[in-house]
């Protein structure tokens, strides 16, 4: 009985791999003030663009929560050892914060294509702003239990690469089937005379595995699918939100509590829009390849936490401009800002409103 299953719990080091590679979620879609539209019923130029990638982008967040789910699934299933416990808390760090980025998008969306009142403007705008805020927490939770995991360990000496590589790899790694946790019910069973051989039970390993190979490979080509969709509209939105920093914090703009929130919101969203789009770019290098990509792993893990920073500081200076209006009588010139992460602030002196 001295035989080794193939890929000893290969799919658990696989999956381990898969994991750790999505450190987490971004904190929330990058805040930024878009833009504000006059009074007249005027359409911004970008509020059609916000509105695409508000849609957009919560399509691929609901993709990405379902393939966030099934690797919780996976990933949680006898988790023994700390590195396999800490990638479990990590993935449903992972699952909490895709389902809060569906919500801040949705919202965000309705903020963004639908011409409405003031009112409604705040409500979206304050909807979209709390599961924002929440997501950032979510992904502070999952980015660190996947360092914790030991993504970024001895990246440049790569030992925990090699294990990554076997995991990834399955037809080359091996462990003693005795340390298996099915071995203990393979002994159970022998023992009443009902189980298989050990030959047996080594084959129903092989089939085992190989299924786990198949569906975290499948799981691996989503999340890449995902990555790509999300880098391209968060590239777009990094763009639009260069444009609105520089409109927005204009010394002329920042002459009340207001404008000084909103170039708050800008700037920071603008910096989240940047580091989501180096976030993805490390996700796509290190999910779309068969190969594990360890630096790229590293990377998107402290890219992650980064964003935590930017999203929830632009939370924090957005809430005045949103979840305090709700219940108020907002006028057709008064600010609103919805979801900052996508907002542009206009012309202060102009009557206008905001929209994500």
């Amino acid at each position: 009985e001295g035989m080794a299953a193939p890929g000893g719990m290969c799919g658990r080091l696989r999956l381990l791999a898969l994991l750790i590679a999505r450190p987490c979620f971004a904190a929330g879609p990058a805040r930024y003030p878009l833009y504000r539209r006059p009074v007249d019923g005027a359409r911004h130029p970008l509020q059609t663009t916000f509105c695409v990638v508000d849609v957009a982008q919560a399509v691929f967040s609901m993709g990405e929560a379902a393939a966030s789910i099934n690797a919780a699934v996976v990933s949680c299933e006898n988790t023994t050892t700390s590195k396999e416990k800490a990638v479990c808390s990590a993935t449903l760090g992972n699952t909490v914060a895709a389902i809060t980025y569906v919500a801040a998008y949705t919202a965000a969306a309705l903020g963004d294509c639908l011409n409405s009142t003031n009112a409604f403007k705040v409500q979206t705008a304050c909807a979209a702003d709390i599961p924002g805020f929440l997501n950032g927490l979510a992904t502070a939770w999952g980015a660190i239990s996947s360092l914790s995991s030991g993504s970024c360990k001895d990246v440049a000496e790569a030992p925990f690469d090699v294990e990554l590589s076997q995991g990834r790899r399955l037809s080359e790694a091996s462990v003693p089937a005795e340390k298996l946790p099915e071995y203990n019910q393979y002994r159970f069973l022998r023992k009443s005379k009902s189980g298989p051989s050990y030959k047996e039970f080594i084959q129903q390993l092989h089939v085992k595995d190989i299924a786990m190979q198949s569906r975290v490979r499948d799981t691996e080509i989503a999340f890449c699918v995902f990555d790509v969709g999300q880098l391209v509209f968060y590239l777009t939105r990094a763009v639009a939100a260069i444009q609105s920093s520089v409109e927005n914090c204009e010394p002329s703009r920042l002459i009340d509590r207001d404008g000084q929130l909103g170039c708050t919101v800008t700037i920071a969203g603008m910096l989240g829009a940047i580091i989501y789009t180096a976030f993805y770019i490390s996700l796509a290098v290190s999910q779309c390849p068969f190969e594990t990509n360890q630096a790229a792993l590293c990377a998107a893990d402290i890219t992650a936490l980064l964003t935590v920073f930017t999203s929830l500081i632009s939370s924090a200076a957005n809430f005045p401009l949103s979840c305090e209006k709700l219940g108020k009588n907002v006028s057709s010139t008064e600010e609103v800002i919805s979801f900052p992460n996508r907002r542009r602030l206009g012309d202060l002196s102009d009557a206008i409103e905001l929209f994500i």
